[in-house]
């Protein structure tokens, strides 16, 4: 009398725990076959238990992953136990949703605990997605930086050869100054242009830095020189 009020509180707690999991849990035969389930089925997938019974867990599971699915089973079978596998699992409603399952095996029957992770999957899938966005940004940004540096380079080397035609020609002290000034204002932009391919070459790690001496003073000169008619 005792073993079988024992039996029957056992099932009355296995009971209790399938109606208050929120997870899906299910038990199926070695046929697979559902043999039980519990409310998770009708509040992520939309089926009532009893929907389920007697049909096969396969007939659910979306066609890109049966062969997953099946050599899944193969290896609950030879160990027991399969942990964290994730397969694609069809709704009432025709919907598919991604369910994260460990599984063990127990004699003649399957016992399974799947999680809903389709908010996980979507979220992880929309950042690769904007990954590859910004890759393909930042590609398309290092194109146009190195076309239009090279459609600028173009021109202004022309005009340096130009000017460096002029300082041999018989110049006055003044149109010298103007030459000299106009030289060092076509460097200085030539050396912007190299700066904007060096900033893409950066960005791509491609850019070897090299550490030469310099002038601070002809440096800082030289800045300014570009604004003393202005000023």
């Amino acid at each position: 009398m005792e073993k079988s009020n024992e039996v029957k509180c056992d099932t009355e707690a296995i009971d209790g725990l399938f109606s208050l999991n929120l997870d899906l849990i299910c038990i199926v035969d070695r046929n697979g076959a559902f043999v039980k389930n519990n409310n998770g089925f009708l509040t992520i997938l939309g089926y009532l238990p009893q929907e389920l019974n007697n049909k096969a867990y396969l007939d659910f599971v979306h066609h890109h992953d049966l062969e997953a699915t099946r050599f899944a089973i193969e290896q609950l079978i030879s160990t027991k136990e399969i942990m964290n596998f994730v397969n694609r699992y069809r709704s009432k409603d025709n919907t598919y949703r991604y369910i994260e399952w460990d599984a063990h095996l127990s004699g003649e029957y399957i016992y399974a605990a799947g999680r809903d992770i389709t908010q996980k999957k979507l979220n992880e899938t929309a950042l690769v997605k904007a990954k590859e966005q910004v890759d393909t940004a930042n590609n398309i940004k290092h194109q146009f930086l190195a076309n239009i540096s090279h459609e600028i380079r173009t021109p202004m080397n022309g005009i340096l050869g130009f000017i460096q035609l002029l300082e041999n020609t018989e110049l006055t002290s003044k149109q010298q100054l103007f030459i000299k000034n106009m030289k060092l204002s076509s460097i200085l932009l030539s050396n912007v242009i190299n700066d904007i391919l060096d900033m893409s070459k950066m960005e791509t790690n491609e850019i070897d830095l090299e550490i030469v001496p310099f002038d601070l003073y002809a440096t800082v000169e030289d800045a300014m020189r570009p604004y003393a008619a202005s000023a």
